[in-house]
């Protein structure tokens, strides 16, 4: 019933928005859907349950990592695993390599990644966490806790 309240909040909140900028009628009464959109939005986030919450908190950070790193929207693409409990890929383009890692398999896994010489990598940092790793010889190691996933800017 939460996300219904939310959807309709929203709907209002547009309908009333353009009514007032959309149709160029400048009036105080065509933002009324607004005024009842508005406390319908806020209920209804107030009636998510914590997965919820914390599901829209993951999509948020997901959608600000990519709007950031123009590599994950224009650069190349690179597999470096693909197999049934990990699939981790490479996005370069001139400015910046992102290594996204994803964990299909619930238990914790230990993965070693060679990384092309020609990118010349000494440090990798987690976008998500802000943890950093080590890269020798172009041999990332890391650990991704079960059914989770990093995505590390590489430098």
């Amino acid at each position: 019933m939460a996300k219904l309240t939310i959807v309709y909040g929203v709907i209002f909140i547009v309908m009333g928005l353009y009514g007032y900028f959309g149709i160029s009628n400048e009036s105080i009464t065509a933002l009324i859907p607004t005024f009842f959109g508005i406390p319908m939005l806020v209920l209804g986030w107030l009636g998510l349950n914590e997965n919820e919450k914390q599901t829209f908190e993951d999509v948020s950070k997901l959608i600000h990592i990519r709007k950031e790193n123009s590599a994950l929207r224009y650069g190349d693409f690179l597999t470096l695993q693909a197999d049934e409990n990990v699939y981790a890929y490479l996005r370069s383009d001139m400015n910046e390599r992102i290594l996204t890692v994803i964990n299909k398999n619930p238990n914790q896994q230990k993965l070693e990644f060679n990384l092309p010489a020609i990118y010349n990598v000494s440090k990798s940092k987690d976008l998500v966490s802000g943890k950093e790793f080590d890269v020798k010889n172009n041999k990332l190691l890391i650990s991704v806790d079960g059914t989770k996933y990093l995505i590390m800017a590489i430098k």
